[in-house]
């Protein structure tokens, strides 16, 4: 059985205005985390731990180390509660098709002050390891075009129609640009289904059957 991907968006784990985990949301999840696939690789968000913090004291050099601090406490919690081996952005091309574990990245901010997010994670680590399969975890679990429709199969030639909206708290753009951004960067056949992370029986049922309540997307 391949590697499974797994991203949980950030606002799942850190919503709008806090500056720390949403314990409830982060047992729930961890603890089924645990009861999936022995060879697994989470990739989460920081939410308004990453994204507010920047938006409302800037990046530089100084609020970095500030930063650092509190992003340490956030690992040191998804790490005890996942059991599993945190990896860094560096380290992503250690992975390969014939990686066994359970492995956790998590959006970062490197010492040059770059955003290391699961923008570039999450594809390149499909990449490396040959996954055919990715699944990100949402607030909402669909993707509206603009119209407000729900868009049910999202390929190549329709990413046009994909709704636009500003994310006040989201410093690495929106949805739109995320996934314009799989299409650019993973480089062979994959499905990536985006689902209500709020509803975790509906994505083991996905996991394990392949179908789907809303979107997914389909990169050929």
């Amino acid at each position: 059985m391949s590697m499974k991907i797994v991203k949980v968006g950030g606002s799942l784990l850190a919503p709008k205005n806090t500056l720390w985990l949403n314990t409830d949301y982060c047992t729930y999840f961890f603890e089924r985390w645990k009861h999936i696939w022995d060879d697994k690789i989470l990739v989460h968000g920081a939410g308004n731990i990453g994204h507010g913090f920047i938006k409302t004291y800037g990046l530089s050099s100084e609020t970095y180390l500030q930063w650092r601090t509190i992003l340490h406490g956030m690992f040191t919690s998804i790490d005890t509660a996942t059991g599993a081996v945190r990896l860094y952005p560096e380290e992503i091309t250690y992975l390969s098709p014939d990686t066994q574990g359970s492995f956790v990245l998590g959006w970062d901010i490197r010492p040059n002050l770059t955003i290391s997010s699961w923008d570039t994670q999450f594809p390149e680590i499909i990449n490396v390891t040959q996954a055919t399969e990715g699944y990100m975890l949402t607030n909402v679990g669909w993707v509206l075009d603009k119209n407000n429709q729900i868009i049910p199969v999202i390929t190549k030639n329709i990413l046009s129609s994909i709704a636009f909206r500003e994310v006040d708290n989201d410093v690495t753009w929106g949805m739109k640009w995320k996934i314009e951004e799989l299409f650019d960067r993973i480089k062979h056949p994959c499905i990536i289904w985006i689902l209500d992370g709020h509803d975790l029986d509906n994505v083991s049922l996905v996991m394990h059957t392949g179908m789907w309540v809303w979107t997914k997307i389909i990169i050929e």
